[in-house]
């Protein structure tokens, strides 16, 4: 800590000095709130106060060296800094101090520099040196992707940022770099970063979670300094090294995995952790560390304790082995301790700040006690050597003050071996007996058979030499102990006592537990008046007890944590003002509990101090309370909540009050909060809105200024919100339950939906806007969505849908970087992803941890595209309405191995119809593999050449026209696959495309046009599919628009049966012995009526009459030597096709209509 204190030391006394001198370096002359200059490495530094600005000039490089403080006097204040072209900064602590700045502002033409969004940045991006601290503009800060150093103090003071997103690639996270960042919540270190340095998160006084991906090798030195709000750090079992201070002071840090390959955890453990009530948990196949049943932390051997937690009751400890220095600093309710081991040395700080502590036994052996060993307090040193031995003892002078005030016992007995502590059940009086000596712990329950025990009334006597000094451990295996009735204590227990069947400490200041079943013969719960000695209940005293009521005494002073967690009975509870300290959890699940009434004098109500008492509905909140902690009623059913001038600080409101129907009232001379007329709860000026209740009716709500963490947090009835305000974030469970929402987008101003925002919501479906940029974890679980899109903008794909059992689609877009292993653990059933790029881009993508569950999932490329490139001057494009794909430009098509590099294969489903136009020479390898319900193929004048598997695998393909006069290669698996009514049509004198049918016995026409009867003559059989739009007819008669007939050698209608159809006794030249209606030897031609006047016209000019309207109807005629008929086709009214291919499509059409 000293190095962190001397840094903070040298800040202050800097500033300090600043603000003295009148004459400097360089002949600068300042004071706050003045105007000055000076020069600095051949920078010239200009302050102008009156418009709080610093531009830096000349030419030169500041912050290559070693770290100065106050280069530029009191501009510290500056709200704006310009720095010129030839000026470059490579340090953030150059900046040091800078906290008002908005903005750093480069010039464009600097060489060294730049400033994208106001950020401080070398040229290339690489180095992120500074961040505006002053700047308000957002929430949240992601890291571009470019960036692999970020500098010293680059984000310090930073207030305004709640998370920064850290890049994968990322390598250097400099010293002090988010130091003091007093609003920052949470932060994820990448798996990239190779180097830390001291301090990085030191001062962030509300950061609550970090963690470090795999990867990370160190926990750095001072890393959470004084972080007093951290509860959760992840660390990975890369790491091998947690640094010196890393959790100094982290107070709510209750829970530490230390992974199996950490081989350094700092110098002194002790002083990383002291004074911290946490549960380490050491993986068993860690090689260097270990820990006891109470979590005290020893080396793999056990010859080396390293450090004790500050364990949340009075405790004793008995050591056999040497000790670390810190080994039990801060543990303020150790009492007792004996070393009973024959250690040379009680090395410094080992027992600092043990405010508590009683006695400690040492070993004869001792020959040293270093500095502030015992510096807090100690009544008694019962030593086991001599008097003229303990006078060796070199005792350190700096604060031991302790230990030479104690009264020393010489010649203190060696202590007899605990015997082992048994419990022994007599079924006959159902009574368990504790015996032996020592303190009971879990492992020692776990060793009893409790197989045939009754638990119903069961009794336990406690032996005379038997310690317990918390209920945990008939907590942690409740079940034998659930309807327990009464606890007997010898009365020769120096430790203990019991009255009316309830267990004490042994002068009854001190009520440890209360029997779960302390009943009556029908097991009928009773009253508990608790015994007016007492000063402290436990932790869980009450924990799962069938009490309605408990009468607390005046003198009371503490409730210990989860005391009355569980107690599903109790009604009522009045909290007398004697009381200054609840614990966390103190009330939490009393399922029945309807009123409790806090006396006056209580200033803290603390975290989830009544969460989920489901049916409490009054709670008197006095007025000396002036905090009230996370979570403290979620989930209850208040119907009033007013808060006093006094209570300046409720943790997280929204959440704190989350499904309270109550409207709440404010003080109006409360300085922290406001209220509106429905009773939603506003900071002062209300511009950020902090819980909103849920009201008993279903209800909507327009959003007209910020929104904290939880503010609509299980709003039931809430059914719909609309957004007035240009809201940037959306922030951590916003709307979490909120279970009759079915929001479908927000605005497309915000730039984050933080985790958990809409989980437990109604929607079926979601609009995710362009503008944001970040997603976080489980921001839609345990919604119904059927179907999701991301935008390009996001770039990790993580557990955002747990448990969405209906979720079958996700479309993942190009900016993914990489899918996290909790990306499909929520739900079995995404059957589809649909993905904005292509495959090559897929493969880019990290999907190492999904890598078994995609195996079992379809991937569908470059979804969303209706355009694209498929050669070096061909286009296409999707005209949907049409269901086809068309291909314009010149040359040849790309190849590709697989079918979904092309750009338009997630398009593959919803295609019938693919044309190619003329000056496209060739159809790539694999261009169309695999679409389904490809029916129909138009290749243009031009195509030369169709690659293998071009068409391949398209079930439904049944007509391909190829119109290509010359030859056409096709190669042999080119239609692999087609329907087995599969036609091909090609021009007379493509004779590679007609050898290529007769070689595959396909069904073939020839095309040719008659100019001088103006025929368009189909030769061959030419089957008309019901599903097949006919595009090649359409093709045809643009292409000899001078054309006045259409001439089928057979015309044949598929799916029409001849035996069916009244044409077959219309028209003699209908083959009676077909199956299916078929026509041979027949013309059509086209004729237009208008004004009254009938007239032939060619198949162009009727496309051109139809675009312009010229007309009132068309007729079609059809004629052979067997006679003739006619029939409308189309009159003026009829507006039946638009797009010219759709028109000349029709003629199939109609003449299928004439026929029917």
């Amino acid at each position: 800590m000293k190095g962190k204190i001397k840094a903070t030391l040298r800040r202050f006394l800097s500033i300090a000095l600043a603000a003295l001198i009148l004459a400097g370096c360089a002949g600068a002359a300042f004071a706050d709130g003045s105007d000055a200059s000076g020069t600095l490495n051949g920078v010239n530094w200009v302050y102008t106060a009156a418009d709080k600005t610093l531009v830096l000039s000349g030419s030169g490089t500041l912050g290559d060296g070693e770290r100065e403080s106050n280069l530029f006097g009191a501009s510290w204040s500056a709200n704006h800094v310009k720095i010129g072209p030839d000026v470059n900064i490579k340090q953030g602590w150059v900046f040091d101090n800078f906290d008002f700045v908005e903005a750093y502002e480069v010039d464009a033409d600097n060489k060294y520099l730049c400033n994208p969004d106001g950020v401080l940045m070398s040229k290339d991006k690489t180095v992120l040196i500074k961040y505006p601290a002053g700047s308000k503009e957002f929430s949240f800060y992601t890291v571009p992707d470019t960036v692999k150093t970020i500098s010293y103090g680059a984000f310090e003071f930073s207030s305004a940022l709640k998370t920064v997103f850290l890049n994968d690639g990322l390598e250097t996270i400099d010293t002090f770099a988010f130091f003091n960042c007093n609003n920052l919540l949470y932060i994820t270190v990448p798996g990239t970063v190779t180097s830390m340095g001291r301090g990085i998160f030191s001062q962030c006084r509300v950061l609550n979670k970090v963690t470090f991906e795999e990867g990370v090798t160190e926990v750095p030195a001072e890393a959470f300094d004084r972080c007093r709000t951290l509860e959760t750090v992840v660390i990975p079992e890369s790491v091998t090294t947690i640094g010196e201070g890393a959790f100094w002071d982290c107070v709510k840090l209750t829970t530490l995995d230390i992974p199996k390959n950490v081989q350094t955890f700092a110098v002194s453990p002790g002083r990383t952790l002291g004074k911290l009530n946490i549960k380490l948990n050491v993986d068993p196949e860690n090689k260097y560390f270990c820990t006891d049943d109470l979590g005290v932390l020893y080396n793999k051997d056990k010859t080396l304790l390293y450090f004790c937690p500050n364990l949340p009751y009075t405790f004793d400890y008995t050591v056999r082995c040497n000790l670390n220095e810190y080994a039990f600093s801060g543990c303020e309710n150790l009492r007792n301790v004996d070393i009973d081991y024959n250690l040379r040395a009680i090395p410094k700080n080992a027992f600092y700040n043990c405010k508590n502590l009683n006695t400690v036994t040492l070993p004869a052996t001792l020959q040293r006690i270093d500095g502030a060993a015992f510096n807090a307090s100690l009544k008694t040193v019962n030593y086991r050597g001599t008097e003229e031995l303990w006078k060796l003892i070199t005792i350190d002078s700096f604060s031991n003050d302790a230990i030479k005030s104690a009264t020393v016992v010489y010649n203190y007995g060696e202590p007899e071996e605990p015997d082992e502590i048994t419990l022994s059940y007599d079924q006959a009086s159902n009574t368990l007996t504790i015996a032996g000596s020592g303190v009971l712990t879990l492992n020692d329950i776990k060793k009893w058979n409790y197989t045939n025990l009754n638990t119903y009334g069961l009794k336990v006597k406690i032996g005379k030499n038997v310690n317990i000094t918390d209920a945990k451990v008939f907590c942690d295996t409740l079940w034998p102990f659930y309807y327990m009735k009464s606890f007997e204590v010898d009365s020769l227990n120096p430790y203990l006592s019991s009255l009316n069947g309830v267990l004490y400490n042994k002068d009854k200041t001190k009520l440890i537990r209360f029997p779960s079943g302390n009943t009556t013969a029908d097991y009928d719960v009773v009253e508990c008046s608790v015994a007016s000695t007492v000063k402290e209940i436990a932790p869980y005293a009450f924990k799962s007890a069938g009490v309605t009521d408990v009468y607390l005494p005046n003198g009371l002073e503490t409730i210990g944590q989860y005391a009355f967690d569980g107690a599903s009975k109790l009604i009522d509870i009045t909290i007398p003002s004697s009381v200054k300290t609840i614990d966390f959890g103190a009330f939490r699940n009393c399922a029945k509990l309807t009123r409790a009434v806090i006396s006056e004098g209580l200033e803290t109500i603390p975290s989830e101090c009544f969460l989920t008492c489901k049916k409490l509905e009054s709670v008197t909140i006095p007025d000396s309370v002036t905090r009230i902690e996370r979570g403290a009623f979620t989930g209850c059913a208040l119907k009033e909540i007013k808060i006093s001038e006094n209570l300046t600080n409720i943790v997280v409101p929204g959440y704190t009050f989350a499904g309270c129907p109550a409207a709440v009232t404010v003080d109006a001379d409360n300085p922290s909060y406001s209220a509106d007329s429905l009773g939603v709860l506003y900071n002062k000026d209300k511009s950020l809105l902090l819980h909103c209740p849920n009201f008993e009716k279903a209800f909507t709500f327009d959003i007209s200024c910020g929104i904290e963490q939880y503010a609509f947090s299980s709003c039931s009835n809430l059914t719909d919100v609309t957004f007035s305000f240009a809201i940037k974030k959306i922030p951590f469970g916003a709307f979490r339950n909120c279970s009759s929402l079915k929001i479908t987008t927000v605005p497309d101003t915000v730039r984050m939906i933080d985790s958990v925002a809409f989980s437990g919501c109604a929607m079926t479906n979601f609009y995710l806007p362009d503008s944001v940029e970040y997603l976080g974890d489980r921001v839609f679980e345990r919604t119904p969505l059927t179907h999701f899109e991301f935008n390009d903008k996001i770039d990790t794909f993580k557990n955002i849908f747990s448990i969405c059992k209906n979720l079958r689609t996700v479309v993942l877009g190009k900016g993914i970087k990489k899918i996290e292993s909790g990306a499909l653990g929520g739900t079995s059933k995404i059957d589809t992803i649909y993905y904005r790029g292509s495959k090559s881009d897929w493969e880019k993508i990290n999907v190492t941890e999904v890598a078994s569950a995609l195996k079992n999932i379809k991937i569908v490329y470059n979804y969303g595209q209706t355009s694209g490139v498929c050669g070096d001057n061909l286009a296409w494009s999707l005209q949907p309405d049409l269901f086809q794909i068309t291909v314009e430009g010149s040359g040849d098509m790309y190849s590709y191995d697989n079918a979904e590099d092309f750009t338009w294969s997630s398009t593959a489903d919803d295609v019938t119809g693919v044309v190619i136009g003329n000056g496209v020479t060739s159809v790539g390898k694999n261009a169309f593999n695999g679409f389904p319900h490809l029916n129909e193929v138009l290749l243009g004048s031009t195509v030369e050449r169709i690659d293998s598997l071009a068409f391949a695998n398209c079930g439904d393909l049944m007509t391909v026209a190829i119109t290509t006069e010359g030859d056409t290669k096709i190669e042999y698996d080119a239609f692999d696959g087609h329907n087995e009514k599969f036609l091909l049509i090609c021009d007379e004198k493509n004779t590679a495309a007609q050898a290529f049918a007769l070689d595959n016995e396909m069904p073939l026409v020839t095309v040719n046009y008659d100019e001088e009867k103006k025929v368009i003559n189909f030769k061959g059989t030419l089957t008309v599919f019901e599903s097949v739009a006919g595009r090649y007819l359409a093709y045809y008669a643009s292409r000899y628009p001078d054309a006045m007939y259409l001439h089928f050698d057979v015309l044949t209608f598929d799916g029409i049966k001849t035996a069916d159809s009244t044409d077959g006794k219309r028209f003699e030249c209908v083959d009676p012995d077909s199956e299916y209606l078929t026509f041979k030897d027949i013309y059509v031609k086209i004729s237009v009526m208008k004004d009254g006047e009938e007239k032939d016209v060619t198949f162009g000019e009727m496309l051109e009459r139809y675009e312009n309207g010229d007309y009132d109807a068309f007729y079609a005629e059809i004629e052979n030597d067997k006679g003739t008929d006619k029939s409308l086709v189309v009159k003026a009214f009829q507006a039946i096709f638009k797009p010219i291919l759709k028109i000349t499509s029709s003629i199939i059409n109609f003449i299928k209509k004439l026929f029917k």
